[in-house]
């Protein structure tokens, strides 16, 4: 039989099931950047992460 891990009876992004009530999320900060083209982008982090000066 094959070693190859598969989903059955789902699909690459489709709709999950799961329930988020009652879970608490970890407190977080958006950081914003900037890339070579002057474009913005802002990116979640938690808010005691060590936040790097640029992004690559």
């Amino acid at each position: 039989m094959s070693e190859r891990a598969t989903l059955r009876g789902s699909r690459l992004g489709g709709t999950s099931f799961e329930d988020e009530s009652g879970i608490e999320f970890a407190p977080r900060q958006r950081v914003s950047y900037d890339c070579a083209n002057g474009h913005e982008f802002e990116i979640p982090m938690a808010e005691d992460a060590d936040i790097p000066f640029t992004w690559e």
